[in-house]
C-alpha cells in the first residue's frame, strides 16, 4: 500500500511539473536561457570566482538575446539589457520595490533607502530629499575641497612612481563621506582606518553570496567567512550608533544655547551632517526610529563612499590612458581658474562640462553599479513583447546594455564626445538609476567627483601604466589588478 501511494505521489508531481504547469509558469517558458536545476537553478553557469559574475550575466546575454531567464537558486530572475525595456521598469510608479536578490546587503544595511520599498521608501525619500538641496550641498564644497587637498599631499609623495590609485582614493572618499554624512573627522587619510578595512572586507565577503551555492544556504552562518561576516556588521552598526549618540547629546546642547531656529526647511539651514538632519527631521516628529536613521546613516556611508572611489579611480585611469582628453580637460580648467591655485567654488563646478562628458563616459564604459534588480507587483509587460510574471526578479543588466554595439557604436572606446549630442533613448544611460527611484545622491557625487578631479588635474599630470584594468564585481564594480598610473608635477598651469 505504502509503495502504491509513493508511486501515486510521484505521478502527480510529475503531472503538476511537465504537464499541468500554473499559469506563471508557461510565461515563465516563453523567456530563452540557460537550463535550471532543482534546488540549486541556474547557479552552476557562474563560475566564479575563475569567471567574473557580471561577466557570465553579459555572456549569457549575448547567447540568449536582450531578454532571458535564469534561476537563482530556486528565485526566478528575468534579465534585460533594452533601454527600452528598462523604460518599462524604471519609469513605472508602481514597480518600485528592489528585488530579493539584495538580501546579501540586509544585515548590514537592513532597510535602508537602498533597500526599502513599498510606503516606507516613499516615507523616508520624502524626508531625506531636502537633505541634498543644491543649497545644503553648496555648503559642503569646502570640506571636499579640504580633504581633496590633503590628497594630493599624498599624491605628492608618489611622484615617479606607478602605483594602484585606488586604496589612496579610498581614503579620500571616506574622510569625504563621514564629515558629510556623520558630522566626524575620521582623518582616515592621516591613519590607518578600521573602519576602512571592515566595509573592504565585508564587502569582499558579501558581494557573491547570490551566485554561490554554499553562501546562499544557512550553512554560510556556521563557515570561518560566515562568524567573520557577522563580526563585521556587528562593528559596523557599533561605529554608527556611537556617533548618534554623541551628535543626538551635540544637538541637544547646541539647541539649549541657541534657542530654537527659524521655521525655514530643515534641508536648507546652515550647513549639517547628514546625521544632524536626520536627528532633526526625527525631534521635529518625522517617525524614524533610531535604528531606521542608522540603517539611512549606513546606507548613505555605504553608498557615498564606495562608489565614489570606484568612479573616481577608473576616470583617474582613462585620463591616464587618453592624453588628448585629459589635455581638453585642463584647458577647461584653466579657463575656469586662470592658472591660479583658488579654492573651488559650487559655480566652478556647473562651468566643467567637458569633465561631466568624461564622467560620463567613464560611468559608460565603467559603471560603478553593473546591474540593478526590481521585483514585480504585477504582470509586467516589456516593450520587447515579453510579459514579466507577477513577482518576479526583473535584473537589469546596465553594463551589457553600456557596451552593447547597437546603442554605443565601438562601445570599448573612450570617447567623451558620445555626450555631445542628446541620447537616443532616455533610458539608454542610468549610471544613477532613472524615474521615481533614481539615486537621491546623485548630485552630491557629482559634486565630489568634480572637485577631486578638477584638484588632481590641476597639480599633476596622469601617465599610464601598463597594467590592464581586470573587472571585479564587488558590490560596485573594482579591478582585480589594481588601477595603476604615474603622476608627475604640471607645469602648464
Amino acid at each position: 500500500m505504502i509503495v502504491e501511494l509513493l508511486l501515486l505521489a510521484l505521478l502527480l508531481l510529475i503531472l503538476r511539473f511537465f504537464v499541468f504547469k500554473s499559469k506563471t509558469q508557461r510565461m515563465y517558458d516563453l523567456f530563452p536561457g540557460p537550463r535550471s536545476y532543482p534546488i540549486i537553478g541556474s547557479l552552476l553557469e557562474f563560475n566564479y570566482p575563475k569567471v567574473e559574475v557580471t561577466e557570465t550575466l553579459k555572456q549569457l546575454s549575448y547567447k540568449y538575446g536582450p531578454v532571458y531567464s535564469i534561476k537563482m537558486g530556486m528565485e526566478p530572475v528575468v534579465c534585460i539589457r533594452s533601454p527600452h525595456d528598462f523604460e518599462a521598469v524604471l519609469g513605472s510608479t508602481t514597480i518600485i520595490d528592489k528585488a530579493p536578490l539584495y538580501w546579501p546587503l540586509y544585515p548590514w544595511l537592513n532597510r535602508g533607502l537602498l533597500t526599502s520599498g513599498g510606503s516606507k521608501w516613499r516615507k523616508h525619500r520624502k524626508i531625506l530629499t531636502p537633505a541634498f538641496h543644491f543649497r545644503v550641498l553648496d555648503k559642503f564644497v569646502p570640506v571636499f575641497e579640504k580633504n581633496a587637498r590633503i590628497l594630493l599631499e599624498k599624491l605628492g609623495g608618489m611622484v615617479g612612481k606607478e602605483f594602484d590609485i585606488m586604496p589612496t582614493i579610498a581614503l579620500c572618499s571616506l574622510d569625504i563621506i563621514s564629515e558629510t554624512a556623520m558630522g566626524l573627522e575620521v582623518n582616515a587619510q592621516s591613519k590607518e582606518s578600521k573602519y576602512v578595512k571592515a566595509v573592504n572586507e565585508l564587502q569582499e565577503i558579501i558581494a557573491h553570496r547570490n551566485f554561490d551555492v554554499i553562501r546562499r544556504c544557512f550553512l554560510f552562518h556556521f563557515l570561518p567567512e560566515g562568524r567573520r561576516h557577522n563580526k563585521l556588521i556587528k562593528y559596523l552598526h557599533s561605529v554608527t550608533e556611537n556617533v548618534m549618540k554623541e551628535r543626538k547629546a551635540k544637538l541637544q546642547e547646541t539647541s539649549e544655547e541657541s534657542g530654537d531656529e527659524t521655521n525655514e526647511d530643515i534641508g536648507i539651514r546652515k550647513k549639517k551632517a547628514f546625521l544632524d538632519l536626520l536627528l532633526e527631521y526625527n525631534k521635529e516628529g518625522a517617525g524614524m526610529t533610531d535604528a531606521e536613521i542608522r540603517d539611512e546613516v549606513d546606507t548613505f556611508m555605504f553608498e557615498g563612499y564606495d562608489t565614489t572611489t570606484s568612479t573616481l579611480s577608473f576616470c583617474l585611469y582613462c585620463l591616464s590612458q587618453n592624453q588628448d582628453v585629459q589635455d581638453k580637460v585642463v584647458e577647461e580648467l584653466n579657463q575656469i581658474y586662470g592658472g591660479s591655485d583658488r579654492e573651488s567654488t559650487y559655480q566652478d563646478f556647473q562651468e566643467m562640462k567637458y569633465l561631466e562628458k568624461v564622467i560620463k563616459e567613464t560611468l559608460r564604459l565603467y559603471p560603478t553599479v553593473q546591474f540593478i534588480a526590481r521585483y514585480t507587483n504585477q504582470d509586467l509587460n516589456l516593450k520587447s513583447g515579453y510579459t514579466v510574471p507577477k513577482n518576479t526578479s526583473v535584473m537589469l543588466l546596465i553594463e551589457s546594455m553600456n557596451h552593447d554595439p547597437e546603442f554605443y557604436p565601438d562601445p570599448y572606446k573612450f570617447d567623451p564626445e558620445r555626450f555631445d549630442t542628446k541620447s537616443s533613448h532616455p533610458y539608454l544611460f542610468v549610471p544613477f538609476s532613472a524615474g521615481p527611484r533614481n539615486c537621491i545622491g546623485q548630485k552630491y557625487a557629482m559634486l565630489e567627483i568634480k572637485c577631486v578631479l578638477s584638484l588632481v588635474l590641476r597639480k599633476f599630470r596622469l601617465l599610464p601604466s601598463e597594467i590592464p584594468i581586470t573587472s571585479w564585481f564587488n558590490i560596485v564594480l573594482k579591478s582585480k589588478t589594481g588601477i595603476n598610473m604615474q603622476f608627475e608635477p604640471r607645469t602648464e598651469l
